[in-house]
């Protein structure tokens, strides 16, 4: 069991998870600024809750999904904003990946998450569905099979 109760504990978790909590949060809310911010509840969620982990990928796992709910509580709240084109936006990531991300908001919500944990984040297509709350049996996961070993991953395209 680990408990995050130590300062040097929490700021290790800070420093392994940070990228990987904006990330998603990114591509979720598909702003800087808003992602940050989501960043920040996560982090004091962490905090507060003061929950014991059995391992880092328990640590790993709730992480996400304490991320997903505030991205998805966040959207909820939306109401009152006005939303900016896609054309307009800011997107922090290299030429390449900004491409690839761009590519996959093309996608429904849930296979745009399950593609974004099973290529980024490398959680199996079963894991990405389970943390997404997707069932595994869904399309969004069926259309997706682990590659084979010594191939490389399919790069995932929009289609119209």
């Amino acid at each position: 069991m680990l408990n995050i109760q130590t300062e040097q504990r929490y700021n290790e978790i800070v420093e392994n998870y940070s990228d990987m909590i904006f990330r998603i949060a990114y591509q979720y809310l598909f702003n800087k600024y808003d992602a940050e911010d989501i960043v920040q509840e996560v982090f004091v969620k962490l905090l507060t809750k003061r929950v014991i982990f059995k391992d880092e990928e328990h640590i790993k796992s709730w992480l996400i999904r304490v991320t997903i709910n505030q991205c998805l509580d966040y959207k909820k709240s939306l109401t009152k904003k006005s939303t900016v084109p896609i054309e307009n936006m800011e997107i922090p990531f290299e030429q390449k990946e900004g491409e690839i991300l761009e590519e996959l908001q093309l996608l429904k919500e849930d296979e745009r998450n399950i593609l974004y944990l099973y290529y980024y984040e490398g959680y199996k297509i079963c894991c990405s569905a389970t943390a997404t709350a997707c069932p595994p049996s869904s399309s969004a996961a069926a259309v997706w099979a682990r590659p084979s070993a010594g191939s490389s991953p399919p790069i995932p395209t929009a289609t119209a």
